[in-house]
């Protein structure tokens, strides 16, 4: 798995491993070339000296070995330890159909065939890709859909979790209707979608036809792929009806079995693959699924954090290579020694930068060359502020005032870059962006005052152009209002002479909706609360209210106590 995940930053390193086998061969060729010019070809076997010590062979494969770590020291093996997210897979979708059907209930290995595919999608989570998102619907005589397609692990794991206590009010085997339901709701996800049944395949003639012809459909979709997964057993078994009786049709018991010939047609006519739930115990959702392995183009290696593991071989090389001068002579001892020395004094030394906010810094970095900077003021900030080494904040301090000088803040760009100066970062780089920082803040303050004396502009012609027409001679011949008295007159208010009833209710009702949207603080009443706690029973989980909710769904407006026969399909 973690090669899978490896790259290199000087492959071509490796073929050095080559290097010293083509110069031993070279030096073999040439070393028979001299021997047949002085001796019969015959004889040559008696020229060579075969015999050599075991310690001397033991001393050459480790050399080699050393060699070997060397070269890949070299080619710099590394990992992904950070990439930012317009550089990460694009995501998949994938839908969990479950079927809920009453065959489902029957119990084969130890357990009923509904736990079987909970505990199947149980080890599938547990390695999870993170670009993966699940969602779980599932199927009776109705498609209901539990969980929307999302990338929220703990949140998939709540609801599969419960997936023994969901109760559809509905019976049949409509899987048709789970798959019609599924293809709708990718329309509006993007990236790859799959589809993933968990099925004993004991569906019915007529749902069978249904679910086949929603299957062709699938196949002429190029981003949506589905899979079967068939539970239970081969050996047909009662289907539990309670824990005393058995369901039984027309006076009979039914007996109910994995039926394999379906799903594989339905998997060969959608373009997909059927799997036993004997065959996918040990296979990850990424093995089902045949997802592509991840690689990074190496265009975009600067935009990456990379964690380097270089030390490791080179740590290797160098132990295999002091082995190998241990066992050569003393002299070689006394040089393994002293190098074992330096070497071990040269590791005392510890990386400081790197374990006190370089790695965010890094990736400040790389966020602002993909122009992320949303994200590169995250990290920047972060190293501003807990980075313990003086010249690192300062570094984070500048770059974080040209993140805000690209986001558009001038002024906050401005003192950032000036404290940058005080930091110690040079005033040739500073002084420059300060100037650009300064210049444009002053053009955004001009700007915005000349928005708003265009608008205080435009409020004023608006309010003259709908002046009432009653208002007109006194405007024209300079006379002002004059505050009325206020009286009682016929159960009418009189403010000032010459205005009707109308237009003063209308004033009135606008200063009272003036006042009321001034106040911010509104007095609440405790004592007349109209909210009672009268609970007497305790809350129910989230599978009891989803269960309630599954018959208002259906179109039911109670809640059944037995699931409901549909007409048209059987109750298993």
């Amino acid at each position: 798995m973690i090669f899978d995940n490896l790259y290199w930053r000087e492959p071509l390193w490796l073929f050095a491993f080559l290097l010293p086998w083509l110069i031993i061969l070279n030096r073999s060729y040439y070393q028979k070339k001299r021997w047949y010019k002085i001796a019969d070809p015959h004889l040559l076997a008696w020229c060579y000296a075969h015999s050599r010590s075991s310690g001397e062979n033991f001393q050459r494969l480790l050399f080699a070995l050393a060699w070997l770590f060397f070269c890949v020291a070299l080619a710099g093996p590394r990992t992904a330890q950070w990439i930012p997210p317009s550089l990460q897979q694009k995501n998949i979708s994938v839908t969990l159909i479950f079927d809920y059907s009453s065959s489902m209930k029957a119990i084969d290995h130890n357990t009923s065939r509904i736990v079987q595919a909970q505990n199947i999608v149980k080890y599938w989570l547990k390695d999870l890709p993170p670009n993966v998102r699940v969602g779980l619907r599932i199927f009776s005589g109705h498609s209901h859909n539990l969980l929307i397609p999302t990338s929220d692990k703990t949140l998939v794991n709540y609801f599969v979790e419960q997936l023994h206590k969901f109760r559809p009010p509905t019976l049949g085997n409509n899987l048709a209707d789970a798959l019609q339901a599924a293809k709708k709701q990718f329309n509006s996800l993007t990236g790859e979608h799959y589809i993933i049944v968990l099925s004993d395949g004991d569906l019915g003639k007529k749902s069978t036809n249904a679910v086949q012809n929603i299957a062709t459909q699938i196949k002429t979709e190029a981003h949506l792929h589905l899979s079967i997964i068939g539970v239970g057993k081969d050996e047909a078994v009662r289907i539990p009806l309670s824990k005393t009786k058995m369901l039984t049709h027309q006076g009979k018991v039914i007996v109910t079995r994995r039926h394999i010939p379906p799903l594989k047609k339905l998997a060969q006519v959608s373009g997909g693959r059927y799997y036993s739930a004997e065959q996918i115990q040990e296979l990850k959702l990424e093995q089902i699924l045949a997802l592509p392995k991840a690689r990074i183009d190496t265009k975009f290696t600067q935009h990456i954090l990379w964690h380097e593991w270089f030390f490791i071989p080179l740590l290797a090389a160098v132990f295999f290579t002091l082995l190998a001068l241990q066992i050569s002579g003393a002299n070689s001892r006394r040089l393994a020694g002293a190098t074992l020395m330096l070497l071990l004094s040269s590791c005392y030394q510890s990386d400081k930068a790197g374990e006190d906010g370089y790695s965010q810094f890094v990736q400040g970095v790389a966020c602002y060359r993909l122009k992320n900077y949303s994200c590169a003021q995250q990290f920047f900030t972060a190293v501003a502020w807990s980075a313990s080494e003086p010249s690192l904040q300062a570094k984070a301090v500048f770059n974080l005032g040209n993140t805000y000088y690209k986001l558009g803040d001038y002024e906050q760009a401005l003192v950032l870059f000036k404290d940058a100066e005080q930091r110690g970062i040079s005033i040739t780089k500073t002084r420059i962006n300060q100037a650009f920082s300064a210049s444009f803040a002053a053009a955004v303050q001009q700007h915005l005052a000349d928005i708003a004396k265009t608008k205080q502009k435009a409020e004023w012609l608006a309010a003259a152009g709908k002046m009432p027409e009653g208002f007109s001679d006194r405007l024209a011949e300079g006379i002002t209002l004059k505050r009325g008295v206020l009286r009682q007159d016929n159960h009418q208010n009189h403010f000032f002479p010459g205005m009707s009833s109308k237009e003063r209710n209308l004033l009135l009702d606008y200063g009272i909706k003036r006042i009321q949207n001034k106040q911010k603080v509104q007095q609440v009443s405790n004592n007349n609360s109209w909210v009672f706690s009268a609970q007497d029973k305790e809350p129910q989980d989230t599978a009891a209210l989803l269960n309630d909710l599954m018959s208002y769904e259906t179109g039911f407006h109670y809640v059944p106590d037995e699931a409901l026969q549909i007409e048209g399909q059987r109750s298993w």
